[in-house]
């Protein structure tokens, strides 16, 4: 599966698995429950299969922290774990495109 995503986005193994890592922080953390991504999810949130062609990094990791001071109508908690987690959730998102 490595070998797949680094074919697929053309990524070093490190970087590949930074993509794995925070694919599984985004199943772990349910949050296919809400958002679409990958052809797949819930309708509740906003779709993110596109989303890493319209964020950065730094808007992710201070969104995760706290949602409602970027989006004001966000209904999303702010997200649990260490800055590792949260960074390679934000590399997951960031491939989105």
């Amino acid at each position: 599966m490595i070998l797949c995503t680094s074919l697929m986005f053309g990524l070093l193994p490190a970087e590949a698995s930074e993509l794995e890592a925070g694919k599984a922080f985004f199943k772990k953390n349910r949050c296919v429950l809400c958002h679409t991504i990958e052809g797949s999810g819930g309708k509740v949130a906003s779709n993110l299969s596109k989303i890493g062609s319209k964020r950065d990094r730094a808007w992710f990791l201070k969104f995760f922290k706290n949602p409602k001071k970027l989006v004001p109508t966000a209904k999303m908690m702010p997200i649990q774990g260490s800055e590792k987690e949260l960074s390679a959730l934000a590399d997951y998102l960031l491939a989105q495109k």
